[in-house]
This record gives structure tokens, sequence and C-alpha cells, in this order.
């Protein structure tokens, strides 16, 4: 039976990890965290929380400024290889959660071994607005679901990368019904936060044109209702 896990790199993220964390234990056999120089009690919380089996620390830095996602992202991955570890691997945001019966569902599929080893899989991303029943936008589909091998890496810029390691090339990526909510866009003072923290790590547009859509505002808000699904895999 294979093992999944999660991997959650993360920086000042005390308002969402106490549900993050208990949401996880549902689902995740562990999770492995990187604290990225949080200045606030992420660090404390992961540490208390028994679903964390492993945790790198950076140093502590007042703003995002440096902030490589890419390798916060190895560093993880070579944990798992330090552990000797094969099995499934999810990528989450800490300001993320899996929808409650989609976690239960890729929980089976995953110990059960009914995912197939050699794709990677798409999830749908959700950016809820005022509270986790209603969402605003379209999903998109974002590649972080795969079978992790000791020695895989990915490869990329240090932001805006697809978190899929090399040895799965994209003609072997799959999309999923899985539905995540992301959970940074709710009102208009985390937009901003979201806004100006990107702004900090990239305030030359090196790794993306333009971040103004990080400010829209909902122009229609949907429930969650409408996001149920025939089936949780499209392959």
């Amino acid at each position: 039976m294979a093992e999944l896990s999660c991997l959650v790199p993360v920086r000042n993220g005390e308002a969402y990890l106490d549900l993050f964390l208990d949401e996880a234990t549902r689902c995740f056999d562990f999770v492995v965290a990187l604290d990225d120089g949080s200045t606030d009690s992420t660090l404390a919380r992961l540490e208390r929380a028994p679903i964390v089996q492993a945790i790198v620390r950076h140093p502590m830095r007042p703003t995002y400024v440096g902030w490589d996602d890419l390798g916060n992202r190895n560093e993880l991955l070579e944990q798992l290889t330090r552990r000797e570890y094969s099995g499934w691997v999810l990528f989450l945001d800490a300001d993320e959660l899996l929808d409650a019966s989609d976690a239960a569902c890729l929980r089976r599929l995953a110990h059960s071994d009914e995912l197939d080893t050699k794709y990677a899989y798409g999830v749908r991303v959700f950016r809820m607005v005022d509270d986790l029943d209603h969402f605003y936008k379209d999903a998109f589909t974002a590649y972080r679901l795969f079978y992790f091998r000791p020695g895989y890496r990915i490869e990329g810029p240090p932001l805006h990368f697809v978190p899929i390691p090399t040895a799965y090339p994209p003609e072997t990526w799959r999309p999923t019904n899985l539905r995540v909510k992301h959970r940074c866009s709710m009102t208009e003072a985390l937009r901003q936060q979201r806004f100006d923290k990107y702004l900090e790590a990239d305030p030359e547009r090196r790794f993306q044109p333009s971040y103004d859509n990080l400010l829209d505002a909902p122009k229609r808000v949907r429930d969650w209702s409408e996001t149920r699904y025939e089936q949780l895999l499209q392959v």
C-alpha cells in the first residue's frame, strides 16, 4: 500500500495553519513542511503538530525579498529522498484546503494503488471569497500530485513554475476533478497582501509581467455546490 504525503512551504501562515493541519491529519499519512523565515507563530504551530514529521527551517527575514519557491520545494523533496520515501506526494500551500470529500477519495485511491504511477496529476483550484462556501473566478488546473521516488527534483525559475519533477514530462500530466479551496483572496485586504507579497519578491516583474489580476474584485460569487463532479479522475 502506497503512502500519501503532503509537502507544504509556508511563510507567515499562522492565520491558516490550524485548519490546514487539522484537515491534513484526516487525509495524509504525514506532512513535511518548510518554514521560509516566518516572523509570526508559523514555526511553533508546525513544531507542535503530530502530523508534521519533518520541518526545514530557514532564518527569519522581514520581507519576501529573496523568495526562492523552486529552491524551497526542492528542499522538501530532498527531505523525502533522505527518508528513502517512495509514495504519493501532493504539494499544497498553507492557505489551501482539499475539499473534505475529495480528500477522502484521494486517500482511498492512493492507499489502494488505483492511481497510475506513470502519470502526474492536476487539481482544480478555486479562489474562495467571504467564506469557505463561496468562490469567484473559474477554477484553474495546478499540477501538483505525483508518485515520488528518491532523487526526484523540479526545474524552473525561482517563481511561477509547475511543481512536478522532471521525471514526468508534460505529456504524462493528467487533470483530475480534485478540488482545492484557495483562501488568500477571500477579502480585499487579503488580496492586497498577496499583491504586496509578489511585488516584494519580484519588483522588476522578472517572473510574471503583471500581478494586477491579484487585486481583481469578485464580479460573480458562486456557491460551492456548483463545483460538484461526476467522477474524480478524468483519465
